[in-house]
Order: C-alpha cells, then sequence, then structure tokens
C-alpha cells in the first residue's frame, strides 16, 4: 500500500507508450509504427485515454517519427534491461505523480481501460496491473511516484525482468473480462488476422 496519495486523474497522471522493443518478429520493424486498421498501432493507445492527459513515448530509434506524436523519452538501456529502464527514463522527465503505462503494440486496448485502474487505485490505495481474464499483462500498470527508489535498485541490482520487479511491488490487480483487447501484435501474422 502506498504512503497517502492523491487519487489519480488525467490531470495528475502520464501515459508511457513502451516503443523501445527490437522488433525482432517483425523482421526489425519498429512494431508501433506499424499500421494496424488503418493507423500506426501506437496512435490507438495514445488515442485510448483522454486528450489532455499528458503522455511520453519511451523509444530507442525513429524519434523523429514518435516526436510528431508527443514526447519522446530515449531509453538509457545496458543490455538486457528491457522496458523497466524505459519506465525508469520516463519518470525521470514525468512531471505529475501517477504513471500509466501501456506498449504500443497492443492497439485493441479497451475504451475506458484508464478510467478502471484510477478506479481500483483509488480504492485500494496502491499501483494497479491489468489481468485480462486468462494472464496477468505486467506492462499494462498504473505506478506512483512511490516505486521510483524501488525501481532504481531494482535494475541497479541487475535484475530487468518485469514480473519479478512486479513481485516485489505487490500491486493491486485489475480485472478485465477481454484478453484478445490487452494482446501484443507481434508478427505479421498477427497484423494479418486482426
Amino acid at each position: 500500500m502506498l504512503d497517502s496519495v492523491e487519487a489519480p486523474t488525467p490531470d495528475n497522471t502520464t501515459l508511457l507508450v513502451l516503443c523501445g522493443g527490437a522488433g525482432r518478429r517483425m523482421g526489425g520493424r519498429d512494431k508501433p509504427l506499424l499500421s494496424w486498421r488503418n493507423k500506426a498501432m501506437v496512435d490507438w493507445v495514445l488515442e485510448s485515454v483522454p486528450r489532455t492527459m499528458p503522455r511520453l513515448i519511451s523509444a530507442n530509434r525513429n524519434l523523429d517519427r514518435y516526436r510528431t506524436r508527443g514526447t519522446v523519452v530515449a531509453d538509457e538501456k545496458s543490455a538486457g534491461s528491457g522496458p523497466l529502464a524505459g519506465v525508469l527514463s520516463a519518470w525521470r522527465v514525468c512531471n505529475t505523480h501517477w504513471m500509466l503505462v501501456a506498449p504500443g503494440d497492443a492497439p485493441d486496448i479497451p475504451d475506458l481501460w484508464w478510467q478502471v485502474m484510477f478506479t481500483a487505485a483509488a480504492a485500494h490505495n496502491h499501483h494497479c496491473v491489468v489481468h485480462d481474464g486468462e494472464r496477468q499483462q505486467h506492462l499494462h500498470l498504473l505506478l506512483h511516484r512511490q516505486c521510483v527508489a524501488g525501481l532504481q535498485d531494482f535494475l541497479a541490482g541487475g535484475y530487468f525482468q518485469v514480473f519479478l520487479w512486479l513481485q516485489e511491488l505487490n500491486p493491486q490487480i485489475v480485472q478485465f473480462d477481454n484478453p484478445s483487447r490487452f494482446r501484443n501484435l507481434n508478427s505479421p501474422t498477427d497484423l494479418r488476422r486482426s
């Protein structure tokens, strides 16, 4: 449980879209920039929250293309540090108390998913993670700034696995019943089927 904090709102929360992957399963292409239903996947994620909510994009290539969509935070990655390095880099420039995290290759995210997360965080006074009805979605998160010191220590210790950090963080699990809406589109086949 968090120390006494203000409940999340669109004004005190920043959306962080994680776009730092290598795209190996897409032949090296930057997945969030690929088109899904006539729009780049990252744009679906950016448009899933209120327009007034501040936005950051964590990326390590195609930075100019991402900058047309919002403020870009370049990953400060060491080898194998993964998406948590992007989260930590984003906290260094984030001006809000809360951060809503989503991967840039999950474009079918449910309407008002952010509101469900906000309600759970306010009710439980805790960080939150999505469970899609079948499994926990480790990169769909609502985090409070109080997580930063622990995240720094975790990465400084040479760890990088998101699920291990979440075990330490012990966030509130927020239940959804639509697994297909949180799926990552990882391959050309996934794009064609959707």
